[in-house]
């Protein structure tokens, strides 16, 4: 409260100076004023530094004290210009990373803002979505219609092959095949060495084991096997006379069992019908399963160091040869097929030596 009545009490006692003009300085009084001020200033800045002797004199300045007064401030002036330098070179390497980070953040905005507008394209314009989703789809529709294709035909093959094996012709022909097979030990294993000089028919396996198990009793084997090969010489048939006892019609849907081609149905089912002897039926047959180079180049047991024709296709060739011509029992059959097997070999060679004449012709002549 003090202070404030003091306030208020100045104020009013500045503003009657002004009214009653009091405080009112010329022009030449202030200069007047500012000089002596200037003066009194020099006289007490001299004073002070000026140095004094022992009775209070004032001596006069050296140059010695001016000189160290100008090199402190050159000091400090350096000093003030070190700092200002390393702060300037601070705001360079904050001006440099600020613009690095402007750079960056300008590229990334760029990037991003190229995305959000395909984003938009794509979101716009559905007819792009729809022709990308129906070509991948067509795609994948192709690819599941040709795996389709290559299932159907793998299950038609293997479901033909099922009626193979499992038609009752194979599963006859099998039972004979074993019936009529002789058997196999160890002991003749090891006297021949191969599994396929078993199927021969000139050895006789009972003989050979008796020789295996008593090698000094060779007379009675001798004479068990001339009177064996003269019971085998009298039952075997005559071949080139032979025919078969009863013939059976086969219809088409039984040749397409054993024939792979369709095409070829009729074909073999004329051969069939037109052909009288076995031998000459099979040798008619043999184009519609080997080629002339399986002919050419193998036979029927794989001897004389060539490749053995097909067992399967074999097989289904004397099936449907005896499918045609039943023959009264099985050892008949069997010669047959013999015959008809050597008439085979004969085919092979005389078709490898038709094609080397043939070669021989063809040479050009000097």
């Amino acid at each position: 409260m003090k202070l404030r009545m003091m306030i208020i009490i100045r104020s009013s006692w500045h503003c009657k100076e002004k009214e009653n003009g009091i405080g009112k300085w010329d022009e030449s009084t202030q200069e007047k004023k500012k000089k002596e001020n200037r003066q009194d200033d020099v006289a007490s800045t001299s004073a002070s530094s000026a140095p004094c002797n022992g009775n209070g004199s004032i001596q006069p300045v050296t140059a010695d004290i001016g000189v160290e007064a100008m090199a402190k401030e050159w000091v400090s002036i350096k000093k003030r210009i070190d700092e200002i330098d390393k702060k300037a070179v601070f705001a360079a390497d904050l001006t440099k990373m600020i613009q690095e980070i402007k750079c960056s953040v300008t590229e990334n905005f760029s990037t991003i803002e190229k995305r959000l507008e395909s984003l938009e394209i794509i979101t716009k314009s559905p007819e792009t979505i729809t022709t990308m989703i129906e070509e991948m789809s067509s795609s994948i529709k192709s690819y599941l219609f040709r795996i389709e294709q290559r299932l159907e035909t793998m299950e038609f093959s293997t479901k033909s092959t099922e009626s193979q094996f499992n038609s009752p012709i194979d599963d006859s022909y099998v039972s004979i095949a074993k019936e009529d097979s002789p058997p196999l030990n160890s002991s003749s294993l090891a006297s021949t060495g191969s599994s396929n000089q078993f199927q021969l028919s000139t050895i006789d396996f009972d003989t050979l084991r008796r020789l295996v198990e008593n090698p000094t009793c060779t007379d009675n084997i001798n004479q068990t096997t001339e009177v064996e090969s003269g019971k085998t010489s009298s039952t075997l048939p005559d071949l080139a006379n032979s025919e078969a006892s009863s013939s059976q019609l086969l219809s088409d849907d039984v040749i397409r069992k054993f024939v792979t081609p369709s095409k070829d149905v009729k074909k073999i089912s004329a051969i069939l019908e037109s052909t009288v002897e076995p031998r000459k039926c099979a040798l008619k047959l043999l184009s519609f399963f080997f080629s002339e180079q399986e002919l050419r180049q193998c036979n029927t047991d794989g001897t004389h160091g060539k490749p053995a024709l097909d067992p399967v296709k074999l097989n289904s060739l004397k099936v449907l040869l005896f499918m045609r011509f039943v023959l009264k029992c099985k050892e008949d059959e069997e010669d047959v097929w013999k015959g008809v097997k050597s008439a085979i070999n004969g085919k092979c060679r005389a078709n490898k030596f038709y094609k080397k004449r043939l070669n021989l012709t063809n040479i050009p002549q000097e």
